[in-house]
């Protein structure tokens, strides 16, 4: 079964917006991300549902400081595929990055604070990696869907 067209076209609206966009989303997103962590931090009923994640993807047992330089050069080469490959929606996924990497360096492990239903824990930054992803691969396939 193929998606409607109204789903096709506003995919496609969102991946072929101005680069500027995706900078204002991404940056947006990354500031939403941390008053939110902040918040759910520094509130009291908030803080038993919060999880701090000091694991690596996949709940990978690396140490965090070994972590927080394996997120720098990813975030460095993610910046410089950007600007080679001309492509802006990186912008989202290196944001999302870059939230997580400021949890691990300032809380030693990233906060998670959205309980999905299968009984995972994750965040806004999580979320904007994986749109990111999405949307390249759909990019690269010319929505062909």
């Amino acid at each position: 079964m193929r998606p409607s067209f109204f789903y096709r076209n506003v995919v496609l609206q969102f991946i072929y917006m101005k680069k500027s966009y995706y900078f204002f989303i991404a940056l947006t997103g990354l500031v939403v991300d941390q008053l939110i962590k902040n918040f759910v931090i520094s509130v009291p009923q908030f803080n038993e549902q919060v999880f701090i994640n000091k694991n690596f993807a996949w709940n990978l047992p690396v140490e965090n400081h070994a972590i927080v330089v394996i997120m720098i050069f990813v975030i460095i080469g993610l910046i410089f595929l950007m600007t080679q490959k001309s492509l802006p929606i990186i912008w989202i996924i290196v944001a999302g990055a870059l939230s997580n990497l400021i949890d691990r360096v300032l809380f030693g492990g990233v906060i998670d604070y959205i309980h999905t239903p299968l009984g995972g824990i994750i965040n806004l930054a999580d979320i904007m990696i994986s749109l990111g992803v999405v949307l390249i691969i759909l990019d690269s396939r010319k929505i062909k869907i």
